[in-house]
This record gives structure tokens, C-alpha cells and sequence, in this order.
């Protein structure tokens, strides 16, 4: 029953690490607006922290747990287990570098700072996000879909795998990716980036109402 909020940090790089801002935060309010009583930091909306630009962020309905995915500067980009109050590193942690090509950081990883689950260096540009749990496509049975807008594709991630890869799926599509949802059908539903935006429908079946040309 409570909200979570994502933040992206600002051009104070202090900020992220900084308890006492909103930036660069994942947030935890409940639904009239109030701080909840269990939150990690005693009279703070802050639910985790050390957070660059997050992007994709979903609860598993099944496991309860919190997935998100955040762009990197130039590499860097992550998928993370969120749990509370714990610190997920930026900018003190990263694999990416500055646009210009410098160092952000010595560090990959950091004693006290959790690790992504997932890393894509070169970045991706990852944007939505949900969580595949339907008999349609029985592979991708438990995995995170993910679209991206630099490398336009659609990935698959598995939860059941102890070290985390992501897989192209529906390789033909070749468009900057803005999200992606799961129908009550099964099917999986993404939409486009840009001024021609449009909704592509994937599905093993074709249902007879749909017109064909609408279909990709």
C-alpha cells in the first residue's frame, strides 16, 4: 500500500550519499504523503540510496521484491535488488567513465555499497520495466523485461539465475524502446520512442479482432 519514488541525483555529486537530500534516491511514502513508521532512516521518506538516474522500477507480485535499473554515465548501466536503507554506491562505485572520458571513480566496488546484480557497459540506455509471469511465453516465465533506448531492444532477464545475463528478444525490432508492459492476454506490449511512437503487440497467437497490419 505504499508508494516508492525514484530520484535522480543533480549536478552536486555529494548529493546521492548525502542523507539529508532527496537526490539520487529511491523514496517510501504512504499514500496520503506521510514519512511510514518503518522506514530505514527514522523521519525519512529515503527507502535506499547512492542512486545515479534510476529509470525501471516494479515489485515482484510473487516474491515481493523491489527491481530497478538506472542509466550509468558513459557504461555503467545497472540492474539492483533494492532492500532498505542500504547504499548502492554512486558516485563513490561505478564501471562507467565521464562523457568526456575520465575517471569517475577508482572504485568498482566499496566495502558497505551493494553490488548490481546486472551491469551493461557500454551502457544501454535502459527504460521500462516489468516482470514476465504468464504461461504465453513459457521461457520467459519469471524474467525482467527491459527496453532500451540506445541500443533499441527489448532484453530478457532471468531471476533464477545466480548470476544475472540479459537476452535479446524479438531481435527484429530495431527502435528506440521507451516501456514495456504484460497484457492481461499474456502478450507483451512495448512502446516506441520518438515522434512516431507506437504500441507493437507480441504474441504467439493472433487474435481474430486485431487488424493484421497493426501487428509486429
Amino acid at each position: 500500500g505504499y508508494l516508492y519514488v525514484t530520484t535522480g541525483w543533480t549536478a552536486d555529486p555529494a548529493l546521492p550519499q548525502d542523507l539529508n537530500s532527496l537526490a539520487g534516491k529511491i523514496l517510501r511514502v504512504t499514500p496520503n504523503g506521510a514519512i511510514p513508521d518503518d522506514n530505514p532512516f527514522p523521519g525519512s521518506y529515503i527507502w535506499s540510496y547512492g542512486h545515479r538516474n534510476p529509470q525501471g522500477l516494479i515489485q515482484d507480485p510473487k516474491s515481493r521484491d523491489i527491481w530497478l535499473h538506472e542509466h550509468g554515465p558513459d557504461g555503467g548501466d545497472e540492474i539492483n535488488l533494492i532492500q532498505a536503507g542500504q547504499n548502492y554506491g554512486w558516485p563513490v562505485v561505478t564501471l562507467g567513465r565521464d562523457y568526456s572520458g575520465a575517471r569517475i571513480s577508482p572504485f568498482t566496488q566499496y566495502e558497505g555499497m551493494q553490488d548490481p546484480m546486472l551491469n551493461w557497459t557500454p551502457s544501454i540506455a535502459p527504460s521500462g520495466m516489468t516482470i514476465y509471469h504468464n504461461d504465453v511465453f513459457p521461457e520467459l516465465q519469471n524474467h525482467l523485461l527491459v527496453t532500451s533506448l540506445k541500443n533499441k531492444a527489448l532484453y530478457a532477464v532471468s531471476l533464477d539465475q545466480n548470476r544475472m545475463s540479459a537476452v535479446q528478444i524479438f531481435a527484429t525490432i530495431n527502435e528506440r524502446l521507451r516501456d514495456v508492459i504484460v497484457g492481461r492476454d499474456g502478450a507483451i506490449y512495448v512502446l516506441t520512442d520518438g515522434e512516431r511512437a507506437r504500441i507493437m503487440r507480441f504474441s504467439p497467437l493472433r487474435p481474430k479482432d486485431v487488424p493484421e497490419h497493426s501487428l509486429r
